[in-house]
């Protein structure tokens, strides 16, 4: 058997390092946050209930005007017709109008 050189170092300091780097380095890598930022919610997009009326109805057909005895039905259906008209008018204004509340309070542009 030979005798232990004196000189070179013992191998049992140096597995006892190497374990406590490698311990100290899994720990770090354990304890780090994340490198990306976590996400905002996403939020819902607002509710705009401008638009919810009635379709538009259709125009009646226009009667055929023959003679002096159809100008009654022809006077009913230019009543209808404005009639529909100025109701058309009134939802487009109050659409308009609640769109450009929301416009005004920065809810859509």
């Amino acid at each position: 058997m030979t005798p232990p050189n004196a000189s070179a170092p013992s191998t049992l300091p140096r597995r006892l390092l190497l374990l406590v780097v490698t311990l100290s380095a899994l720990a770090l890598t354990a304890c780090s946050s994340s490198s990306t930022r976590p996400l905002p919610r996403p939020t819902p997009p607002p509710l705009v209930t401008c638009d919810q009326t009635q379709a538009a109805r259709p125009l009646p057909p226009l009667p055929p005007l023959r003679g002096p005895a159809d100008l009654v039905a022809t006077d009913t259906w230019i009543s209808d017709t404005a009639g529909l008209y100025q109701s058309e008018v009134t939802l487009r204004q109050l659409e308009h109008h609640c769109l450009q509340q929301l416009r005004d309070k920065g809810v859509i542009r």
